[in-house]
């Protein structure tokens, strides 16, 4: 009787290493803002291991993007920043990165991670 307890709770230890495993970069988040941080134009995050953007209006122009991960998340991303500058094109983000423009799509290349603009 002993055992069937064990047993159990480790098929829900199974389950949750699978939940953890594909949520590993779920706590990636995107805010896009007019560059006078007046108004967020674009947001997201990261569901199912695809950056999922959605455009809060039809803002075209210069942005401020802020990105946020958990504490202890940064590891994870060596080399991106909490925030660049950029700009925002229909459904294309740019962003001035230390190595130059760079669309936001090919930035997160670098950690397998998809973009996807949500309508």
């Amino acid at each position: 009787m002993i055992l069937a307890p064990r047993i159990r709770g480790m098929r829900h230890l199974g389950v949750l290493l699978a939940f953890m495993a594909f949520s590993l970069a779920g706590a990636l988040k995107v805010i896009v803002w007019t560059p006078d941080l007046s108004q967020v134009v674009a947001y997201g995050e990261v569901r199912g291991g695809v950056m999922q953007l959605r455009a809060a209006s039809t803002y075209v122009g210069s942005v401020s993007v802020v990105v946020s991960f958990e504490p202890g998340e940064a590891k994870q991303y060596p080399g991106l920043a909490s925030g660049y500058s950029g700009l925002l094109e229909k459904e294309k983000l740019s962003l001035n990165a230390a190595s130059g423009r760079v669309i936001l799509s090919t930035l997160l290349q670098r950690w397998n991670i998809p973009v996807q603009w949500l309508k």
